[in-house]
């Protein structure tokens, strides 16, 4: 932080060279400005150095977002991959414990026969299935 004005701090200062400062802020900078040498010169050489920054930038090339859409697609593509092969294993991981449920059911029903067979219900006794009847 700059010393020669303690009104305004440097963030202060770069908010309103960079636009980002309202209004209100604005004013009391260009007010305190005239009449204070320092604070003119403090922004002005801020002013310089944003310049020279922005000078020095490198300039992105005018196929920039093609350039970026083409890399993206590029590298998604095996992310594509990886989420197919992750719902194909999913669904032979369900068919493979249905497989061997309906094994495992059969298994036991050669084990125990006896557990699947029930003796046929009397006619003189009530069908407990029957409601109301």
């Amino acid at each position: 932080m700059h010393s020669d004005n303690p009104t305004f701090s440097d963030q202060r200062l770069w908010a309103y060279l960079d636009g980002e400062a309202g209004a209100d802020e604005r004013a009391a900078i260009e007010a305190a400005a005239a009449d204070d040498a320092a604070l003119a010169t403090r922004l002005a050489e801020m002013r310089i150095l944003k310049d020279e920054v922005l000078a020095g930038a490198p300039k992105p090339p005018a196929d920039f977002a093609d350039q970026v859409v083409a890399v993206a697609e590029q590298n998604a593509a095996p992310i594509l991959y990886l989420r197919e092969a992750h719902r194909m294993l999913r669904r032979a991981l369900i068919a493979a414990a249905i497989l061997a449920a309906v094994g495992l059911g059969l298994l036991a029903a050669r084990m125990v026969p006896d557990l699947f067979e029930s003796a046929p219900i009397q006619a003189s006794e009530p069908d407990p299935w029957r409601l109301g009847r």
